[in-house]
Order: structure tokens, then sequence, then C-alpha cells
């Protein structure tokens, strides 16, 4: 089939119209490049070959016939430009490897006046567009038809624009019957008047050639005068009366629209007051009468408060003004004037109240900013506590409290038995040192008692071993004997009276012995008495 194209090609060497002839692509494969979209003619592609094929495999095996120099028809491209441009025709007779035509400017203006030349969009255009001639007149009546200028020709044949149709009142329009390319319409007197008493309202026209007649107004509107009587052609004029003044004046009079002038006038309002007053209100020129007034100037101002501005020579249009004293923050007090009210100025000073105190102080007392002194002092901070207590803590002198405290130590004045509190919390110390500690004598021998013993309430070891003394007690008392244990010499105690068994008897007890007196067995012996 390759053969059959090559020798029904080789004949023509042009592309059919809209088409181009690419004669210098290399080697390539038909069944890669022989696309219908870029084959013109009847569908077939031209082939001039300059040497034999060469046989190549596909990629499934089969033989692939590969033509040199291998000619084709390409399409042109047609438009595609941008606003004010156009691509020319392709040369379809000339062999090229690429002859898409660039996009040309369009052309501008017409060579003389009256042309009109349609613009160039760009998307389609082959060609140039021309100057085609505007028409001239073949307006209806009343109409024209401007004309086309060469340096800027309309896009289209322009169409008709009306002529001047009013003339103003007692002057009609003549003229524009529509065969111009121009407005020639001309104003012409109406043809006829009106009496002096009245003035041309209307006509004077293609409608009503003859005028139209109206009275003359003889007053205006209330609120306006008569600033310019009645003529041939206009009414009698109207302008308002002023209907507000400057500020400081008041507006005085009317108008009823019978005046040929205004009526009204401004005339000042009062513009002093007595010594001592001020203007409270004053005119701002829409009034009609005068609103001044005058009030008394302020004499004190409250507490805490100075009075402010000149009041005194009856010109000025605001009051003494009161402004407040400096105010005082925390940690500040006042001092200077009162600032009772009565001031003409600020007299108040904000002074620092006391921040720092000696070590060993702190600093009692708040100063809130309203008071007249320093409310804050230096306190010392405590150096004692309470027995049984000791201090801990300091004073740096920059605290609003006492920093230190009185806690309470372990032990106070109490020991178990057998102990002494030792180094007792005096209250006077920056430490715990109370502590327990055992006496030295624990047991004495016996016939001996513990003198001042260690009970847990003393402070300090004194006990000693004292020998218990022996007898010394009254009649019917005995004193019992020390085990070494106690604390005290025995007191003397009374001997047991009776309470014995039946066949005994109680011994006596003579105030010397160391134990009660015994049972002693009766004697049962021959004339005995019991």
């Amino acid at each position: 089939s390759s053969s059959s194209s090559s020798s029904s090609s080789s004949s023509s060497s042009t592309c059919e119209f809209g088409w181009y002839l690419n004669h210098s692509m290399g080697d390539f494969s038909i069944e890669e490049y022989f696309y219908p979209e870029i084959i013109g003619g009847v569908g077939s592609p031209i082939i001039d070959n300059i040497g034999p094929p060469v046989e190549r495999q596909n990629p499934d095996g089969s033989p692939k016939e590969l033509i040199r120099n291998f000619p084709f028809c390409v399409r042109c491209l047609e438009g595609q430009c941008p606003p004010g441009h156009y691509r020319p025709q392709c040369d379809w007779t000339v062999r090229s490897p690429a002859n898409h035509q660039p996009c040309t400017p369009c052309g501008i203006g017409c060579p003389t006046d009256g042309f009109f030349r349609q613009p160039c969009l760009g998307f389609t255009e082959e060609f140039d567009s021309t100057c085609e001639p505007c028409t001239i007149g073949s307006c209806p009546a009343g109409f024209y038809r401007p004309l086309c200028p060469a340096a800027s020709p309309p896009p289209a044949n322009p169409p008709c624009v009306a002529c001047r149709l009013w003339c103003g009142v007692g002057r009609q329009a003549v003229g524009c019957d529509g065969s111009t390319s121009f407005d020639d319409t001309v104003c012409e007197g109406c043809n006829g008047t009106c009496p002096s008493h009245q003035y041309i309202s209307g006509g004077c026209d293609a409608i009503s050639p003859a005028p139209i007649c109206s009275d003359c107004s003889t007053s205006c509107a209330a609120g306006q005068y008569i600033s310019a009587a009645c003529t041939a052609v206009l009414d009698t004029q109207c302008s308002p009366c002023k209907t507000k003044c400057d500020p400081g004046y008041f507006l005085s009079g009317t108008c009823d629209g019978s005046a040929t002038e205004d009526t009204t006038q401004c005339l000042p309002c009062r513009s002093q007051c007595g010594v001592g007053e001020y203007r409270a209100k004053q005119c701002l020129g829409s009034e009609t009468e005068d609103v001044s007034t005058c009030l008394s100037c302020r004499t004190a101002c409250f507490e805490g408060q100075y009075m402010s501005g000149d009041c005194s020579n009856g010109t000025s249009s605001a009051d003494i003004e009161c402004i407040p004293c400096s105010v005082c923050g925390p940690g500040t007090y006042t001092t200077g004037g009162s600032c009772d009210g009565n001031g003409r100025s600020d007299n108040v000073t904000c002074v620092p109240c006391t921040s720092n105190c000696s070590a060993g102080q702190y600093l009692d007392g708040f100063c809130s900013g309203d008071g007249r002194y320093d409310s804050v002092s230096c306190t010392d901070c405590r150096t004692t506590c309470a027995v049984g207590q000791y201090i801990f803590g300091s004073c740096s002198g920059l605290d609003a409290f006492d920093t230190t405290y009185c806690p309470q130590c372990a032990v106070v004045d109490t020991c178990p038995e057998g102990q002494y509190v030792a180094n007792k919390c005096t209250g006077t110390t920056t430490s715990d040192t109370a502590a327990c500690v055992d006496c030295a004598v624990q047991n004495c021998s016996a016939g001996f008692y513990i003198e001042n013993g260690c009970v847990g309430t003393t402070s300090q070891d004194s006990a000693v071993c004292t020998q218990c003394a022996a007898g010394g007690c009254s009649a019917g008392q005995f004193r019992p004997t020390c085990n070494g244990s106690t604390y005290t010499n025995p007191e003397c105690e009374f001997c047991t009276i009776g309470s014995c068994p039946p066949g005994h008897y109680r011994a006596t007890c003579d105030g010397s012995g160391s134990e009660d007196a015994a049972c002693v067995p009766c004697n049962t012996g021959g004339g005995g008495a019991g």
C-alpha cells in the first residue's frame, strides 16, 4: 500500500487550501506519525521517496516500513490572536518545515473622513479589517448622522442622533431635516407676544407655533420676596428670605411674599453680662429673639476641687470650671493646701510614707493616700516570748508585720519522774533548748530517803540521800522505816488499837518504834488476870 500511495502522490507537490506541505521530517514510522488530524488532501500522505525503504521491526516482531524524508500536509492555524490582530492565510504552495502565519496587527484609522472600520477581535480573522464608507444623512426630520473621523473611525455606521428641540421660552427650533452630518437647528423668535401682565409660558414650537400666555405672579410664597419682575418670557422671580443669622445674632421680621426685598434682618444679641456673671445661653443664629441668658459665676467648688477660669468681666461664655485636685495613691499622704474648693490651683503634694525601717523592726500602719500625715511607723519586733517558748524568725525592716513568732518548746516544765528539765525555755532563746535529763540519784539505801528528788518538775538536779529519822513520835504512834525510794522522811503514823483476834491483845506504842503495835497472845496462866 505504501508503494501505491507513493505513486499516486508523487505527481502532487501541493496541499489543499488551509494546509501547508511539511518536507523536513527525518526517519519516522508511518504507524507513529500518520494521524488523520494532520493529514491533508484525500487522507493519504504525499510520498516522495529519496531512498529505498528501510525494513525495521515493530514491537510485536513484525516488519515495520520506515520511509525517509516523508513530506505531508499540516493544517494551518486559524485566528487565535489577541484583539486587534489577525492571522493571514498560509501559503499552501510552499514546501516549508513550518508555515503557520504569525499574528499581524490590524490597521488603525482610515485615510480620510467619512469611513468606519470594523474592529479585529483576533478569533478567526484571516484578513485585515477594511474601511467602509459611512452613510451621510438619511435620517428622519429632527435627527442628524455624525461624521466618521479618519483618526478614530467608529466600528460601525454611526446611528442617527436627535437634534436640539428646545430653545427656551419664547423661541422656536427651526431646521434639522435629517440630511446633514451635524445639528443645524436654528433658534428663532416666537411668532407673537403676550400682554404686559402676562408672559410666554409655552408654545413657539412645531406643535404650537403661537405663544401660550400665562398671568404674571403678583406675590411669592411666605418666606420669600419678589427678586425680579415679570418679563415677556419669564414669570415673577422669587428668592428665599433669610432663615438664619450668624452666631451672636437673632432673626427679626417676617417675609409674607409681597415685598420686593428681604424684610428680615439679623440683630445682635446681648454680648455683655454684669460683673461676676457669664453668658449661660447664647444666640446660635436660628432664634427669632434674643435668648442670651446671664448667670452668676460660681464662687466655690466642692471639697477636693479647685476653681479654674475667669468669669469676672461679664464677657465669658462659660462658668468657672471645677477641676479635681490631685489624688494621692496608696503608700503616700497629702501635704500643702487643703483643696477645700476655694483655691485657684492644685496645691496638693503627694509625699511617700515610710517604707523602710531598721533591722529588727516592721512597718506598722498603712497610708491610703487620703491622709494628711505619715500613718506608717517603725515598731520593734518581739524580742521575748512566754516561758516555755522560743523566738523564731527575724525582721528585715521591710515587712508590714512582725515576722517573728513564738513556737512552743517540746519540753516546757514537766519531765517523767526521775528526770529534771534542763535548759528550760525562758522565752529569750532563739531555739528549743529544753530537754529532760536523768537525775544522778534514782534510789538510796535502806534507812535513807531522796531529798529534793527529781519528780519531773524541777529545772536542776539537787537530789541527795538523807538518813531517815527514827522514832521521835508521840505515844500511840510509830515512824515507818525508809526503804531508800521515797522523796520525804516518813511521817509518824498512829498505831492500831485493838482489832486483834480473840485471845490476843494489842501491844502499846510508845512513839519510839518503827512498826505498828503487834497483836500479842493473852497470858492464859492460873490466877492471872486477862
